[in-house]
C-alpha cells in the first residue's frame, strides 16, 4: 500500500495540498523547500549535528532490523527496487547477524575468563604450598 499525497491544483500542476483551508496546492518543489527549513529548525533547536530528514528514514530501518524484521520486508517497506542497497546499508543492524557475533564474543571471551580464572587459581595455591 502506497500513500500518494500529490495531487493536481487547479491550474493542473502537481504538487501537494496546502495546510490552508482553500482549495491550492502547494507545488512540489516549493513543499520540499519548506519541509527542509522546518526541518532544519527543528535539528537546530534539538542540536543535532548534520541532521537531514534520511535520518529518519535510518532509525525506522534500524529499528525494525534490530527487532527482527527480516531485510527483505524493511527492503520492500523503504521501495527499495533491489535487496542489495539494503543489504549494503543496513546489514550490520540485522538482529540475526548481531546475535550470532554475541555469541562468538561470548564464546570467545569466557574461554578467556575461564583461562585466566584457572591460571591465577594455580598461582594462587602455589603461593599458598610455597608459603607452608
Amino acid at each position: 500500500m502506497s500513500l500518494n499525497l500529490k495531487r493536481r491544483g487547479r491550474n493542473g500542476a502537481e504538487g501537494i495540498p496546502s495546510t490552508r483551508r482553500t482549495n491550492e496546492t502547494i507545488p512540489a518543489d516549493v513543499s520540499v523547500s519548506l519541509w527542509r527549513k522546518r526541518l532544519a529548525v527543528v535539528f537546530k533547536n534539538a542540536e543535532i549535528v548534520n541532521g537531514h530528514s534520511h535520518r529518519f528514514r535510518d532509525t525506522f530501518a534500524v529499528s525494525l532490523l534490530s527487532k527482527g524484521v527480516t531485510l527483505e520486508s524493511v527492503s520492500q517497506l523503504l521501495g527499495h527496487q533491489n535487496i542489495k542497497i539494503t543489504q549494503r546499508h543496513y546489514s550490520p543492524w540485522v538482529k540475526a547477524r548481531q546475535d550470532a557475533l554475541d555469541q562468538e564474543i561470548e564464546k570467545a571471551l569466557a574461554g578467556r575468563v575461564l583461562a585466566s580464572y584457572k591460571k591465577r587459581t594455580i598461582s594462587q595455591g602455589l603461593a599458598k604450598m610455597a608459603g607452608k
